[in-house]
């Protein structure tokens, strides 16, 4: 007679499927919001002649040669360098992940700190100054 062998089945983790979908769901949340962060944002490589007046959503990949004013509910992710002093008027953000030669003058808008910058001044008690543990500020007040 014959013998029947069957395989032993591996018996699913209830939890494993519920989480896959779960990873899956987070990935495409986070690549959707990484990918249309920058959305409406203008990249600019070029190089500007300072002082520069900031008064659009900027992705700063360039140099200005002088200082900047980031205005009012404008949002500047600084790639490149700004040469002089980078003042920010109440509602901007800034985040610096290049260099800002001259200091920060934050008037109350949100500064984000993973590069290098000479110096921080918050001028406003809602300025918000944030400094990464690896960013470079050599003076603070």
């Amino acid at each position: 007679a014959a013998t029947d062998q069957t395989c032993p089945i591996k018996r699913q983790r209830p939890w494993a499927q519920s989480t896959l979908a779960f990873v899956a769901l987070l990935y495409m949340i986070m690549s959707f919001i990484i990918h249309n962060a920058g959305a409406d944002m203008k990249a600019v490589h070029d190089k500007i002649e300072g002082p520069f007046a900031i008064e659009e959503d900027l992705a700063l990949y360039g140099m200005v040669t002088g200082g900047a004013t980031l205005r009012r509910g404008v949002k500047l992710i600084l790639h490149g360098t700004i040469a002089g002093d980078l003042t920010l008027e109440p509602g901007a953000r800034a985040i610096i992940h290049g260099t800002v030669a001259g200091r920060i003058c934050n008037e109350g808008g949100r500064a984000e700190i993973f590069g290098f910058v000479d110096g921080v001044e918050d001028l406003s008690p809602d300025a918000v100054t944030v400094i990464d543990t690896a960013a470079h500020v050599r003076g603070r007040r």
